[in-house]
């Protein structure tokens, strides 16, 4: 079943710089994956890539596209980055945007027993105080993290979508105008994207969500399964 092991308090660095990097407390565990948010504020600045510590041999890739809401200058924008450990030891993830950017932003989580592939995600920009980035429909059990990005900081709330419980908020950088929740969901169904703000603003969301390993070979068994039977 998927288990959250670690998970770090949004990083904000306002200083201008092209990378942002963050560094996990614990080591990783080999087959674990890792989840990276990148977040900052620009008009055409966007995220190159996402890196790890060399020995963990970890390849991330984006998922979803690059959403950038564009109402207000300078436009909040932010990126999704999955990868899986391939030797465990000790973590630093690092960001690389296209060129110098303020008000940078990184969370990063490691969650055992989910798999990397068939990783599901939804997202959205607006402008509103009713935000979400859409939601998600899991045909097994899972876990699903979700990240925000306004462009004035503001409160979270969960909104009364469906289910309305299971989200817990990972941090809510005041300065970054960021937040980042997780949920741990136990069956199949609906995971809500759904959130208040406390006030309007521009806004970007993405929510991703991964099945359980076993849950996941076990799709990929039946489905090969329905190929050599026709």
């Amino acid at each position: 079943m998927g288990t959250l092991v670690q998970v770090t308090t949004p990083l904000y660095q306002a200083a201008t710089a092209t990378t942002i990097a963050q560094a996990f407390a614990s080591d990783v565990v080999a087959g674990n994956v890792i989840v990276a948010s990148i977040q900052s504020y620009s008009t055409t600045v966007t995220v190159t890539g996402v890196t790890a510590t060399a020995g963990r041999n970890i390849t991330f890739t984006q998922v979803g596209t690059l959403l950038r809401s564009t109402t207000d200058t300078p436009n909040p924008f932010l990126t999704v980055w999955i990868g899986t450990v391939s030797t465990s030891g000790p973590c630093t993830v690092t960001g690389t945007y296209s060129a110098t950017v303020i008000d940078r932003t990184i969370s990063i989580w490691e969650i055992s027993n989910v798999a990397e592939a068939g990783a599901l995600t939804n997202g959205a920009v607006g402008n509103n105080t009713a935000a979400a980035s859409g939601n998600i429909t899991l045909s097994s059990p899972g876990f699903a993290i979700k990240v925000t990005n306004e462009f004035i900081w503001t409160t979270h709330n969960q909104a009364a979508g469906t289910p309305t419980t299971g989200w817990t908020e990972v941090g809510d950088n005041a300065t970054g105008f960021d937040s980042a929740w997780q949920n741990w969901t136990t069956g199949p169904g609906t995971v809500n994207g759904e959130f208040t703000l406390g006030t309007t603003t521009s806004w970007c969301c993405r929510m991703v969500a991964m099945l359980d390993v076993t849950e996941f070979v076990f799709h990929q068994a039946v489905y090969r399964g329905r190929e050599r039977g026709r």
